[in-house]
């Protein structure tokens, strides 16, 4: 409707020292040019999340472009223009995984602050309950740096640096919480991480918090404030 308004507008408006044909020209290219740019805007989406759908399958380890295209719908040849290569297309895969967890760090530190809530048992209580529902972005990008990190370079420095900033973000929130010793309790939660990350499984009910449990523990231990009592 806005390409629409913008062609019907240019129909009716002359612009100073500007033939009405040639703005009414430019004006189709301009929306001609934006629908492109939706439409290859779509295609990406479309085909990433077909790559992350086809990671979480068992044969992972041998995706191509075939079955990517086939799963999102579009010939192969989109792929290639849009990704460049198999090995592009990891990287803008693993770039993405990246982005969506770091946006999801910042949603549920403003839960936690609006809470008044302890940013650390939060974001742990976060990862757990994705853990369960195998929504957790961290587990694909490991996933996908385990399968093909040695294979494509770029992958494996997408992971370093996501490992970076959420050493960063948990060093910030330790600080914050007053715990006696920030670097020790980050690198134990980083642990706990790695762990939880590496080997996600559906636990059973009795053990579903047991994540939770040992970040509480480390926390007491490291004289945080926000730890269970």
């Amino acid at each position: 409707m806005e390409n629409e308004r913008i062609v019907m507008n240019c129909e009716n408006t002359t612009i100073p020292g500007v033939h009405a044909d040639t703005a009414l020209e430019n004006a189709k290219t301009e929306v001609s040019q934006r629908r492109r740019r939706t439409s290859a805007d779509d295609a990406i989406k479309a085909i990433l999340q077909a790559t992350s759908d086809l990671m979480c399958e068992g044969a992972a380890g041998h995706i191509n472009v075939d079955q990517v295209a086939e799963r999102a719908g579009f010939h192969k040849m989109t792929i290639y223009r849009n990704f460049g290569s198999r090995d592009g297309l990891f990287e803008r895969y693993g770039d993405w995984l990246r982005e969506n967890e770091r946006a999801n760090w910042y949603e549920v530190q403003k839960s936690s602050l609006l809470a008044s809530k302890g940013g650390l048992s939060s974001f742990f209580e976060d990862l757990e309950q994705r853990l369960q529902t195998n929504s957790s972005a961290s587990v694909r990008l490991f996933k996908l740096d385990f399968l093909f990190g040695d294979q494509v370079p770029p992958v494996r420095r997408i992971f370093e640096q996501h490992q970076k900033e959420l050493r960063s973000l948990i060093v910030s929130l330790a600080m914050s919480s007053g715990a006696d010793d920030a670097e020790a309790l980050t690198d134990t939660l980083l642990l706990l991480w790695r762990g939880a990350i590496s080997a996600p499984t559906h636990a059973p009910a009795p053990t579903e918090n047991r994540l939770s449990r040992l970040i509480d523990q480390a926390l007491k231990r490291y004289g945080c404030r926000e730890a269970q009592h």
